[in-house]
Protein backbone atom coordinates (compact mmCIF):
# COMPACT_ATOMS: atom_id res chain seq x y z
CA UNK A 1 0.00 0.00 0.00
CA UNK A 2 2.58 2.20 0.95
CA UNK A 3 4.56 1.72 -2.13
CA UNK A 4 1.39 2.95 -4.31
CA UNK A 5 0.79 5.43 -2.12
CA UNK A 6 4.62 7.25 -3.01
CA UNK A 7 3.25 6.67 -6.36
CA UNK A 8 0.63 8.16 -6.46
CA UNK A 9 2.18 11.43 -4.62
CA UNK A 10 4.74 11.37 -7.37
CA UNK A 11 2.44 11.53 -10.17
CA UNK A 12 0.46 14.11 -8.42
CA UNK A 13 3.31 16.12 -8.41
CA UNK A 14 4.41 15.87 -12.05
CA UNK A 15 0.99 16.56 -13.25
CA UNK A 16 0.74 19.88 -10.93
CA UNK A 17 3.96 20.93 -12.22
CA UNK A 18 3.48 20.41 -15.68
CA UNK A 19 -0.37 21.33 -15.55
CA UNK A 20 -0.69 24.37 -13.58
CA UNK A 21 1.52 26.72 -15.49
CA UNK A 22 -0.40 25.91 -18.23
CA UNK A 23 -3.90 26.99 -16.92
CA UNK A 24 -3.04 30.16 -17.31
CA UNK A 25 -4.73 31.25 -13.96
CA UNK A 26 -4.52 34.62 -13.50
CA UNK A 27 -3.69 37.42 -10.43
CA UNK A 28 -5.44 40.69 -11.74
CA UNK A 29 -4.07 43.97 -10.60
CA UNK A 30 -5.68 46.04 -13.25
CA UNK A 31 -9.17 46.77 -14.57
CA UNK A 32 -10.23 43.65 -16.37
CA UNK A 33 -9.76 43.68 -20.47
CA UNK A 34 -11.89 40.95 -22.26
CA UNK A 35 -10.30 39.54 -25.16
CA UNK A 36 -13.24 40.66 -27.38
CA UNK A 37 -15.95 43.45 -26.35
CA UNK A 38 -18.72 43.18 -28.72
CA UNK A 39 -20.85 40.21 -30.00
CA UNK A 40 -20.06 40.86 -33.58
CA UNK A 41 -16.31 39.82 -32.68
CA UNK A 42 -17.44 36.16 -31.92
CA UNK A 43 -18.72 35.42 -35.41
CA UNK A 44 -17.35 32.23 -36.60
CA UNK A 45 -15.67 31.97 -33.32
CA UNK A 46 -16.25 28.54 -31.09
CA UNK A 47 -18.33 29.33 -28.49
CA UNK A 48 -19.15 26.94 -25.14
CA UNK A 49 -22.75 26.29 -23.67
CA UNK A 50 -23.63 24.28 -21.08
CA UNK A 51 -26.48 21.48 -22.30
CA UNK A 52 -30.29 22.24 -20.90
CA UNK A 53 -30.22 26.04 -21.51
CA UNK A 54 -30.91 27.60 -25.06
CA UNK A 55 -28.33 29.98 -24.87
CA UNK A 56 -26.57 28.97 -28.51
CA UNK A 57 -30.30 30.12 -29.97
CA UNK A 58 -29.98 33.58 -28.00
CA UNK A 59 -26.21 34.28 -29.80
CA UNK A 60 -27.14 32.77 -32.88
CA UNK A 61 -30.33 34.96 -32.97
CA UNK A 62 -27.94 37.99 -32.64
CA UNK A 63 -25.45 37.27 -35.51
CA UNK A 64 -25.20 37.19 -39.18
CA UNK A 65 -22.42 34.55 -39.11
CA UNK A 66 -22.86 31.96 -36.61
CA UNK A 67 -19.89 30.60 -34.18
CA UNK A 68 -19.09 27.15 -33.57
CA UNK A 69 -20.59 25.77 -30.27
CA UNK A 70 -19.28 23.19 -28.03
CA UNK A 71 -21.96 21.62 -25.26
CA UNK A 72 -20.55 20.83 -21.75
CA UNK A 73 -22.27 18.82 -19.02
CA UNK A 74 -21.13 21.17 -16.15
CA UNK A 75 -19.87 24.26 -16.07
CA UNK A 76 -16.95 24.01 -14.67
CA UNK A 77 -15.74 21.99 -17.88
CA UNK A 78 -16.66 24.99 -19.96
CA UNK A 79 -14.37 27.06 -17.77
CA UNK A 80 -11.65 25.24 -17.94
CA UNK A 81 -12.02 25.09 -21.57
CA UNK A 82 -11.94 28.48 -21.59
CA UNK A 83 -8.38 28.84 -19.27
CA UNK A 84 -7.24 26.12 -21.40
CA UNK A 85 -8.14 28.18 -24.89
CA UNK A 86 -10.12 25.72 -26.46
CA UNK A 87 -12.79 28.06 -27.33
CA UNK A 88 -13.30 31.68 -27.24
CA UNK A 89 -16.00 32.69 -24.86
CA UNK A 90 -18.43 30.55 -22.70
CA UNK A 91 -22.79 31.48 -22.44
CA UNK A 92 -23.73 31.89 -18.72
CA UNK A 93 -26.61 33.54 -16.65
CA UNK A 94 -25.28 37.15 -15.19
CA UNK A 95 -25.73 36.02 -11.81
CA UNK A 96 -23.48 32.82 -12.29
CA UNK A 97 -21.26 34.65 -14.77
CA UNK A 98 -20.62 37.23 -12.05
CA UNK A 99 -19.24 34.55 -9.35
CA UNK A 100 -17.46 32.41 -12.16
CA UNK A 101 -15.24 35.51 -12.80
CA UNK A 102 -14.60 36.40 -9.14
CA UNK A 103 -13.42 33.24 -8.31
CA UNK A 104 -11.32 32.59 -11.35
CA UNK A 105 -9.05 35.13 -12.35
CA UNK A 106 -8.00 35.74 -15.83
CA UNK A 107 -11.15 35.03 -16.57
CA UNK A 108 -14.03 38.29 -17.24
CA UNK A 109 -17.28 38.98 -18.86
CA UNK A 110 -17.89 40.93 -22.21
CA UNK A 111 -19.61 44.50 -21.90
CA UNK A 112 -21.86 43.34 -24.68
CA UNK A 113 -24.96 40.33 -23.61
CA UNK A 114 -26.91 38.20 -26.22
CA UNK A 115 -30.29 39.83 -24.28
CA UNK A 116 -32.78 37.80 -22.22
CA UNK A 117 -34.03 33.99 -21.88
CA UNK A 118 -36.98 33.14 -20.16
CA UNK A 119 -36.91 29.99 -16.95
CA UNK A 120 -40.05 28.15 -15.98
CA UNK A 121 -40.94 25.80 -13.67
CA UNK A 122 -41.05 22.12 -15.37
CA UNK A 123 -43.90 19.79 -14.03
CA UNK A 124 -44.66 16.32 -15.79
CA UNK A 125 -46.77 16.38 -18.78
CA UNK A 126 -50.30 16.14 -17.52
CA UNK A 127 -49.65 17.10 -14.19
CA UNK A 128 -52.96 18.14 -11.37
CA UNK A 129 -50.30 20.71 -10.12
CA UNK A 130 -49.76 22.62 -12.73
CA UNK A 131 -52.69 25.04 -13.10
CA UNK A 132 -52.07 25.98 -9.62
CA UNK A 133 -48.02 26.38 -9.80
CA UNK A 134 -48.78 28.43 -12.97
CA UNK A 135 -50.86 30.63 -10.61
CA UNK A 136 -48.43 30.77 -8.02
CA UNK A 137 -45.66 31.86 -10.39
CA UNK A 138 -47.33 34.69 -11.93
CA UNK A 139 -48.83 36.27 -9.17
CA UNK A 140 -44.85 36.42 -7.57
CA UNK A 141 -43.71 37.99 -10.81
CA UNK A 142 -46.84 40.32 -10.91
CA UNK A 143 -46.29 41.32 -7.23
CA UNK A 144 -42.51 42.05 -7.36
CA UNK A 145 -41.56 39.14 -5.14
CA UNK A 146 -39.56 37.22 -7.73
CA UNK A 147 -37.99 40.47 -8.40
CA UNK A 148 -36.59 41.12 -4.29
CA UNK A 149 -35.55 37.20 -4.57
CA UNK A 150 -33.37 37.82 -7.40
CA UNK A 151 -32.08 41.00 -5.36
CA UNK A 152 -31.48 39.05 -2.84
CA UNK A 153 -29.75 36.38 -3.74
CA UNK A 154 -28.00 37.80 -6.60
CA UNK A 155 -26.72 41.18 -5.13
CA UNK A 156 -26.72 40.74 -1.26
CA UNK A 157 -23.29 38.95 0.14
CA UNK A 158 -23.91 35.63 1.63
CA UNK A 159 -24.66 36.66 5.29
CA UNK A 160 -27.76 38.34 4.32
CA UNK A 161 -28.91 35.68 2.14
CA UNK A 162 -31.66 33.40 3.80
CA UNK A 163 -33.78 30.93 3.28
CA UNK A 164 -37.64 31.22 4.85
CA UNK A 165 -38.59 29.03 8.05
CA UNK A 166 -41.35 26.44 7.32
CA UNK A 167 -44.35 27.72 9.32
CA UNK A 168 -46.88 25.58 7.42
CA UNK A 169 -48.56 22.70 8.30
CA UNK A 170 -47.88 20.43 5.02
CA UNK A 171 -50.97 18.71 5.52
CA UNK A 172 -51.62 18.21 1.80
CA UNK A 173 -48.54 15.31 1.22
CA UNK A 174 -44.84 15.87 0.12
CA UNK A 175 -43.98 18.22 -3.03
CA UNK A 176 -40.86 16.58 -4.51
CA UNK A 177 -39.04 19.38 -6.43
CA UNK A 178 -35.75 18.31 -8.35
CA UNK A 179 -32.79 21.31 -8.63
CA UNK A 180 -29.19 21.47 -9.50
CA UNK A 181 -26.97 21.83 -6.94
CA UNK A 182 -23.83 23.72 -8.37
CA UNK A 183 -24.97 26.60 -10.07
CA UNK A 184 -24.45 29.45 -7.64
CA UNK A 185 -26.44 31.38 -6.50
CA UNK A 186 -29.67 30.16 -8.19
CA UNK A 187 -28.97 26.62 -6.22
CA UNK A 188 -26.14 25.35 -4.43
CA UNK A 189 -25.01 23.95 -1.22
CA UNK A 190 -23.29 26.25 1.46
CA UNK A 191 -21.03 25.95 3.91
CA UNK A 192 -23.05 23.43 6.11
CA UNK A 193 -24.21 21.38 3.34
CA UNK A 194 -27.60 23.26 3.03
CA UNK A 195 -29.49 23.58 -0.60
CA UNK A 196 -29.80 27.76 -0.81
CA UNK A 197 -30.35 29.87 -3.59
CA UNK A 198 -33.36 31.76 -5.64
CA UNK A 199 -34.59 28.30 -6.99
CA UNK A 200 -34.70 26.99 -3.84
CA UNK A 201 -36.42 29.64 -1.71
CA UNK A 202 -38.90 29.54 -4.63
CA UNK A 203 -39.28 26.29 -4.36
CA UNK A 204 -39.88 26.42 -0.26
CA UNK A 205 -42.57 29.65 -1.25
CA UNK A 206 -44.60 27.12 -4.16
CA UNK A 207 -44.67 23.93 -1.04
CA UNK A 208 -46.02 26.83 1.46
CA UNK A 209 -48.31 28.23 -0.69
CA UNK A 210 -49.66 24.46 -1.82
CA UNK A 211 -49.37 23.63 2.02
CA UNK A 212 -47.02 20.31 0.85
CA UNK A 213 -43.89 19.84 2.49
CA UNK A 214 -40.77 20.09 0.51
CA UNK A 215 -38.46 17.30 -0.64
CA UNK A 216 -35.56 18.60 -2.46
CA UNK A 217 -33.71 16.74 -4.54
CA UNK A 218 -30.63 17.59 -5.48
CA UNK A 219 -29.41 15.78 -9.15
CA UNK A 220 -27.75 16.62 -12.50
CA UNK A 221 -29.74 18.31 -15.22
CA UNK A 222 -30.04 14.83 -17.50
CA UNK A 223 -31.48 13.33 -14.32
CA UNK A 224 -33.66 16.16 -13.99
CA UNK A 225 -35.82 15.85 -17.21
CA UNK A 226 -35.12 12.18 -16.55
CA UNK A 227 -37.00 11.87 -13.70
CA UNK A 228 -39.73 14.53 -15.13
CA UNK A 229 -40.25 12.31 -18.14
CA UNK A 230 -40.63 9.01 -15.63
CA UNK A 231 -42.92 10.97 -13.25
CA UNK A 232 -40.47 10.27 -10.22
CA UNK A 233 -40.95 14.01 -9.22
CA UNK A 234 -43.16 16.66 -8.77
CA UNK A 235 -41.14 19.58 -10.63
CA UNK A 236 -37.95 21.04 -11.51
CA UNK A 237 -36.82 24.24 -10.60
CA UNK A 238 -33.54 24.55 -12.49
CA UNK A 239 -32.78 27.05 -14.77
CA UNK A 240 -35.12 25.54 -16.81
CA UNK A 241 -35.33 27.41 -20.55
CA UNK A 242 -38.55 28.05 -22.67
CA UNK A 243 -38.30 25.92 -25.84
CA UNK A 244 -41.33 24.87 -28.25
CA UNK A 245 -39.74 21.16 -27.73
CA UNK A 246 -40.00 21.11 -24.32
CA UNK A 247 -43.68 22.40 -23.91
CA UNK A 248 -44.19 18.99 -26.23
CA UNK A 249 -42.93 16.94 -23.61
CA UNK A 250 -43.71 18.69 -20.07
CA UNK A 251 -45.59 21.33 -18.31
CA UNK A 252 -44.12 24.58 -18.18
CA UNK A 253 -45.29 27.63 -16.08
CA UNK A 254 -45.27 31.25 -16.88
CA UNK A 255 -41.45 32.75 -16.37
CA UNK A 256 -40.21 33.02 -13.18
CA UNK A 257 -37.55 35.51 -14.26
CA UNK A 258 -35.73 36.67 -17.14
CA UNK A 259 -31.93 35.02 -17.61
CA UNK A 260 -29.79 37.38 -19.39
CA UNK A 261 -27.33 35.85 -21.45
CA UNK A 262 -23.65 37.06 -20.60
CA UNK A 263 -20.50 35.89 -22.04
CA UNK A 264 -17.41 35.58 -20.29
CA UNK A 265 -13.79 35.26 -22.63
CA UNK A 266 -10.42 35.35 -21.28
CA UNK A 267 -8.60 38.56 -19.63
CA UNK A 268 -6.05 39.73 -21.87
CA UNK A 269 -4.89 42.42 -18.98
CA UNK A 270 -3.78 39.48 -16.45
CA UNK A 271 -0.53 38.30 -15.65
CA UNK A 272 0.02 34.56 -14.31
CA UNK A 273 0.51 33.57 -10.69
CA UNK A 274 3.89 31.35 -9.64
CA UNK A 275 3.53 27.98 -9.35
CA UNK A 276 3.27 27.72 -5.32
CA UNK A 277 0.76 30.67 -5.67
CA UNK A 278 -1.04 28.35 -8.03
CA UNK A 279 -0.85 25.62 -5.73
CA UNK A 280 -2.19 27.57 -2.70
CA UNK A 281 -4.99 28.85 -4.33
CA UNK A 282 -6.26 25.44 -5.89
CA UNK A 283 -6.01 23.69 -2.43
CA UNK A 284 -8.02 26.46 -0.72
CA UNK A 285 -10.80 26.97 -3.64
CA UNK A 286 -11.07 22.68 -3.20
CA UNK A 287 -11.09 22.07 0.16
CA UNK A 288 -11.64 25.21 2.40
CA UNK A 289 -14.04 27.53 0.58
CA UNK A 290 -18.13 27.20 1.26
CA UNK A 291 -17.75 24.11 3.25
CA UNK A 292 -15.88 21.66 0.68
CA UNK A 293 -14.06 20.11 2.99
CA UNK A 294 -17.07 18.98 4.50
CA UNK A 295 -18.83 17.68 1.62
CA UNK A 296 -15.54 15.82 0.98
CA UNK A 297 -16.08 13.77 4.19
CA UNK A 298 -19.74 13.19 3.36
CA UNK A 299 -19.06 12.07 0.24
CA UNK A 300 -16.04 9.44 1.87
CA UNK A 301 -18.24 8.40 4.12
CA UNK A 302 -21.11 7.19 1.35
CA UNK A 303 -18.64 6.03 -1.15
CA UNK A 304 -17.44 3.87 1.92
CA UNK A 305 -21.08 2.92 2.88
CA UNK A 306 -21.45 1.67 -0.87
CA UNK A 307 -18.22 -0.41 -1.29
CA UNK A 308 -18.24 -2.18 2.29
CA UNK A 309 -21.97 -3.20 1.58
CA UNK A 310 -22.26 -4.09 -2.35
CA UNK A 311 -19.14 -6.18 -2.22
CA UNK A 312 -20.17 -8.88 0.40
CA UNK A 313 -23.59 -8.81 -0.82
CA UNK A 314 -22.86 -9.01 -4.21
CA UNK A 315 -20.16 -11.93 -3.70
CA UNK A 316 -22.42 -13.83 -1.47
CA UNK A 317 -25.24 -13.45 -4.08
CA UNK A 318 -22.95 -14.37 -7.33
CA UNK A 319 -21.42 -17.25 -5.94
CA UNK A 320 -24.95 -18.88 -4.79
CA UNK A 321 -26.47 -17.84 -8.12
CA UNK A 322 -23.41 -19.90 -9.40
CA UNK A 323 -23.45 -22.95 -7.80
CA UNK A 324 -27.92 -22.89 -8.64
CA UNK A 325 -26.95 -22.37 -12.38
CA UNK A 326 -24.32 -25.25 -12.15
CA UNK A 327 -26.14 -27.67 -10.58
CA UNK A 328 -29.49 -27.39 -12.01
CA UNK A 329 -27.99 -27.95 -15.43
CA UNK A 330 -26.24 -31.60 -13.97
CA UNK A 331 -28.14 -34.75 -14.53
CA UNK A 332 -31.20 -35.11 -11.86
CA UNK A 333 -29.83 -38.70 -11.54
CA UNK A 334 -26.59 -38.02 -9.96
CA UNK A 335 -26.06 -39.76 -6.84
CA UNK A 336 -27.65 -43.29 -8.02
CA UNK A 337 -30.96 -42.26 -7.93
CA UNK A 338 -32.89 -42.17 -10.73
CA UNK A 339 -34.87 -39.49 -11.72
CA UNK A 340 -36.28 -40.12 -15.63
CA UNK A 341 -38.99 -40.50 -15.07
CA UNK A 342 -39.90 -37.72 -13.14
CA UNK A 343 -40.26 -35.42 -16.29
CA UNK A 344 -41.60 -31.95 -14.40
CA UNK A 345 -38.45 -32.37 -11.95
CA UNK A 346 -36.31 -31.48 -15.00
CA UNK A 347 -38.34 -29.34 -16.64
CA UNK A 348 -38.59 -27.25 -13.80
CA UNK A 349 -35.04 -27.43 -13.49
CA UNK A 350 -34.44 -25.94 -17.07
CA UNK A 351 -36.98 -22.95 -16.86
CA UNK A 352 -35.28 -22.62 -13.49
CA UNK A 353 -31.85 -22.28 -15.32
CA UNK A 354 -32.95 -20.49 -17.83
CA UNK A 355 -34.21 -17.75 -15.74
CA UNK A 356 -31.08 -17.49 -13.86
CA UNK A 357 -28.94 -17.36 -17.15
CA UNK A 358 -31.14 -15.05 -18.20
CA UNK A 359 -30.85 -12.82 -14.76
CA UNK A 360 -26.66 -13.01 -14.91
CA UNK A 361 -26.46 -12.23 -18.48
CA UNK A 362 -28.71 -9.22 -18.44
CA UNK A 363 -26.94 -7.84 -15.48
CA UNK A 364 -23.43 -8.91 -16.68
CA UNK A 365 -23.63 -7.31 -20.31
CA UNK A 366 -25.23 -4.31 -19.32
CA UNK A 367 -23.39 -1.25 -18.28
CA UNK A 368 -23.80 -0.41 -14.69
CA UNK A 369 -24.84 2.89 -15.43
CA UNK A 370 -27.82 1.57 -17.39
CA UNK A 371 -28.29 -1.04 -14.63
CA UNK A 372 -28.78 2.18 -11.95
CA UNK A 373 -30.90 4.49 -14.05
CA UNK A 374 -33.37 1.46 -14.64
CA UNK A 375 -33.12 0.57 -10.87
CA UNK A 376 -33.71 4.73 -10.32
CA UNK A 377 -36.21 5.66 -12.38
CA UNK A 378 -38.11 2.68 -13.34
CA UNK A 379 -38.04 -0.02 -10.77
CA UNK A 380 -37.66 1.54 -7.45
CA UNK A 381 -40.12 4.46 -6.30
CA UNK A 382 -37.70 7.70 -6.60
CA UNK A 383 -39.92 9.89 -4.20
CA UNK A 384 -40.01 7.50 -1.35
CA UNK A 385 -36.65 4.91 -2.08
CA UNK A 386 -33.55 6.09 -0.70
CA UNK A 387 -30.43 6.96 -4.17
CA UNK A 388 -28.23 4.84 -1.55
CA UNK A 389 -29.97 1.61 -1.24
CA UNK A 390 -31.09 1.38 -4.88
CA UNK A 391 -27.35 2.49 -5.48
CA UNK A 392 -26.18 -0.89 -3.34
CA UNK A 393 -28.84 -2.93 -5.03
CA UNK A 394 -27.57 -2.32 -8.59
CA UNK A 395 -23.97 -3.02 -7.44
CA UNK A 396 -24.76 -6.01 -5.32
CA UNK A 397 -26.44 -7.54 -8.46
CA UNK A 398 -23.63 -6.27 -10.97
CA UNK A 399 -20.76 -7.68 -9.03
CA UNK A 400 -23.31 -11.35 -8.51
CA UNK A 401 -23.72 -11.23 -11.91
CA UNK A 402 -19.77 -11.06 -12.52
CA UNK A 403 -19.37 -13.83 -10.34
CA UNK A 404 -21.53 -16.07 -11.53
CA UNK A 405 -19.85 -16.19 -14.21
CA UNK A 406 -17.00 -17.03 -13.22
CA UNK A 407 -18.31 -19.64 -10.37
CA UNK A 408 -19.37 -21.87 -14.03
CA UNK A 409 -16.75 -21.06 -15.71
CA UNK A 410 -13.91 -22.42 -12.83
CA UNK A 411 -16.61 -25.76 -12.64
CA UNK A 412 -16.58 -25.79 -16.50
CA UNK A 413 -12.51 -26.12 -16.36
CA UNK A 414 -12.53 -28.83 -13.94
CA UNK A 415 -14.19 -31.36 -16.26
CA UNK A 416 -16.53 -34.54 -16.08
CA UNK A 417 -13.75 -36.33 -13.78
CA UNK A 418 -14.83 -35.19 -10.56
CA UNK A 419 -19.06 -35.50 -11.13
CA UNK A 420 -17.62 -39.03 -11.98
CA UNK A 421 -16.08 -39.81 -8.64
CA UNK A 422 -18.67 -37.67 -6.33
CA UNK A 423 -21.55 -40.01 -8.25
CA UNK A 424 -19.17 -43.07 -7.41
CA UNK A 425 -19.12 -42.24 -4.27
CA UNK A 426 -23.04 -41.76 -4.07
CA UNK A 427 -23.32 -37.94 -3.73
CA UNK A 428 -26.18 -35.65 -4.69
CA UNK A 429 -25.52 -33.13 -7.26
CA UNK A 430 -26.01 -30.57 -4.12
CA UNK A 431 -24.01 -32.39 -2.12
CA UNK A 432 -21.48 -33.08 -4.57
CA UNK A 433 -21.04 -29.42 -5.19
CA UNK A 434 -20.33 -28.34 -1.61
CA UNK A 435 -18.15 -31.16 -0.77
CA UNK A 436 -15.72 -31.82 -3.87
CA UNK A 437 -16.64 -29.59 -6.80
CA UNK A 438 -16.43 -26.14 -5.19
CA UNK A 439 -13.47 -26.68 -2.85
CA UNK A 440 -11.46 -27.56 -6.09
CA UNK A 441 -12.69 -25.10 -8.01
CA UNK A 442 -11.50 -22.00 -5.95
CA UNK A 443 -8.08 -22.08 -6.94
CA UNK A 444 -9.58 -21.78 -10.23
CA UNK A 445 -12.18 -18.44 -9.85
CA UNK A 446 -10.40 -17.09 -6.80
CA UNK A 447 -8.00 -14.36 -8.71
CA UNK A 448 -10.40 -13.44 -11.18
CA UNK A 449 -13.03 -13.20 -8.28
CA UNK A 450 -10.58 -10.68 -6.73
CA UNK A 451 -10.55 -8.70 -9.81
CA UNK A 452 -14.36 -8.84 -9.87
CA UNK A 453 -14.62 -7.30 -6.68
CA UNK A 454 -11.82 -4.62 -7.13
CA UNK A 455 -13.79 -3.47 -10.33
CA UNK A 456 -17.13 -3.22 -8.46
CA UNK A 457 -15.08 -1.21 -5.95
CA UNK A 458 -14.49 1.53 -8.65
CA UNK A 459 -18.46 1.40 -10.02
CA UNK A 460 -19.59 2.82 -7.16
CA UNK A 461 -17.98 6.25 -9.19
CA UNK A 462 -20.95 6.48 -11.16
CA UNK A 463 -23.55 6.46 -8.41
CA UNK A 464 -23.48 9.91 -8.82
CA UNK A 465 -25.80 9.59 -11.84
CA UNK A 466 -28.94 9.00 -9.92
CA UNK A 467 -28.43 11.76 -7.43
CA UNK A 468 -26.02 9.72 -4.86
CA UNK A 469 -23.13 12.11 -3.40
CA UNK A 470 -20.69 9.78 -3.17
CA UNK A 471 -16.96 10.56 -3.60
CA UNK A 472 -16.96 11.35 -7.37
CA UNK A 473 -20.27 12.94 -7.25
CA UNK A 474 -18.79 15.52 -4.48
CA UNK A 475 -15.89 16.33 -6.56
CA UNK A 476 -18.19 17.14 -9.51
CA UNK A 477 -19.83 19.61 -7.23
CA UNK A 478 -16.43 21.12 -5.80
CA UNK A 479 -14.99 21.04 -9.50
CA UNK A 480 -18.29 22.96 -10.62
CA UNK A 481 -17.81 25.76 -8.15
CA UNK A 482 -14.17 26.16 -8.13
CA UNK A 483 -13.37 25.28 -12.06
CA UNK A 484 -10.34 23.44 -10.28
CA UNK A 485 -10.27 19.59 -11.96
CA UNK A 486 -6.91 18.60 -10.81
CA UNK A 487 -7.02 18.56 -6.91
CA UNK A 488 -10.71 17.28 -6.45
CA UNK A 489 -10.10 14.39 -8.86
CA UNK A 490 -6.45 13.57 -6.96
CA UNK A 491 -8.52 13.57 -3.78
CA UNK A 492 -10.89 11.28 -5.28
CA UNK A 493 -7.85 8.76 -6.64
CA UNK A 494 -6.61 8.77 -2.87
CA UNK A 495 -9.74 7.77 -1.37
CA UNK A 496 -10.14 4.99 -4.25
CA UNK A 497 -6.71 4.11 -3.67
CA UNK A 498 -7.27 3.71 0.34
CA UNK A 499 -10.55 1.72 -0.56
CA UNK A 500 -8.91 -0.31 -2.98
CA UNK A 501 -5.64 -1.11 -1.01
CA UNK A 502 -7.51 -2.31 2.16
CA UNK A 503 -10.01 -4.63 0.10
CA UNK A 504 -6.53 -6.02 -1.10
CA UNK A 505 -4.86 -6.57 1.98
CA UNK A 506 -8.51 -8.37 2.76
CA UNK A 507 -8.61 -10.72 0.14
CA UNK A 508 -5.04 -11.81 0.26
CA UNK A 509 -5.57 -12.86 3.68
CA UNK A 510 -8.68 -14.77 3.04
CA UNK A 511 -6.66 -16.22 -0.38
CA UNK A 512 -3.68 -17.71 2.12
CA UNK A 513 -6.72 -19.25 4.17
CA UNK A 514 -8.09 -20.93 1.61
CA UNK A 515 -4.76 -22.09 0.00
CA UNK A 516 -4.33 -24.19 3.22
CA UNK A 517 -7.99 -25.60 2.51
CA UNK A 518 -7.33 -26.48 -0.94
CA UNK A 519 -4.23 -28.68 -0.28
CA UNK A 520 -6.37 -30.65 2.17
CA UNK A 521 -9.13 -30.89 -0.02
CA UNK A 522 -6.38 -32.19 -2.74
CA UNK A 523 -5.02 -35.21 -0.48
CA UNK A 524 -8.47 -36.27 0.13
CA UNK A 525 -9.64 -36.11 -3.33
CA UNK A 526 -6.26 -38.22 -4.18
CA UNK A 527 -7.26 -40.42 -1.32
CA UNK A 528 -10.66 -40.74 -2.60
CA UNK A 529 -9.27 -41.29 -6.40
Amino acid sequence: MHKRIRFLIIVAVIVTCVMVPSLAVAQEDTEPKPEYSTLAELSNKELGTVLGTTYDADVNNRLSENPTFKYYGEMSEMLLALKYKRIDACCLDKPVARIAVERNAGLAIMPEDAGPDANAVALPKGSSLTPYVSNIVERLVEDGTMEELEHEWCELPESERKLPEKDWTGSNGVLVVAVDDATEPMSYRSADGELRGLEVELAYIIARELNMDLDLRPMPFDAIMLSLSSYDVDMAIAGISITDERSQLYDLTPAYRSAIVTLVTRDVSSHEMGLFENIVQMIRSTFFHNGHGWLFITGVAITLLLTFSSVPIGTILGCLLGALIVCLSRPLELGGKSRKSAWFLRLLSRIARTILLGLQIVFSEVPIVIVLLVLRYLVFDFATTPGGFVAIIGLSCALAATVAGIVRDAVASLGNQPWEIASSMGYTTWKAFGRIISPMARRQFMPALFAAIMQSVFDTSVVGLIAVHDMTRVADLVRARSTEALPAMIATAVVYLAISSALEHVLKAFAKRVQKTNRYVSAEGEDAA
